[in-house]
């Protein structure tokens, strides 16, 4: 056992520089949880309601509706999948992570949703065009 204040100091000294070493290791690894897979599934989780995007010409084409002037429902739950996550753990996200997982998420549905109303817009001018030849 040990018994002089020297050999605890020493112990002390041994066990901090294991725990630093070790906790060095692990940091990658938190990195890489959060930023590629829990940022993966919040992605692919608000990317879901996207599809609903290409039903948003189905519902007017062909009808006398006015164009829409609001959102369509579906627009409110893109980003809950993220909300609630971030509620939920919030005080448990360790701070060497930062945001840059919340950016990633955002930025890529975001840009996802882009490419949907683009694609939506090009099919609705392309059936214009169709339908007037």
């Amino acid at each position: 056992m040990f018994n002089t204040e020297p050999e605890l100091t020493e112990l002390r000294a041994i066990i901090s520089d294991v725990l630093v070493e070790a906790s060095q290791e692990i940091n990658p690894m938190i990195h890489k949880c959060w930023n590629e897979v829990i940022a993966g599934i919040l992605t692919k989780k608000c990317s879901a309601p996207l599809s609903a995007v290409k039903g948003v010409a189905a519902t007017y084409r062909m009808t006398n509706r006015p164009p829409p002037t609001q959102h369509s429902p579906f627009v409110s739950t893109i980003l809950r999948p993220l909300k609630e996550f971030d509620a939920m753990f919030a005080n448990r996200t360790p701070p060497q992570v930062g945001m840059q997982w919340k950016v990633f998420v955002v930025t890529t549905v975001s840009a996802r949703y882009s490419v949907a109303v683009e694609e939506l817009l090009a099919t609705v001018q392309r059936t214009e065009v169709t339908l007037k030849s």
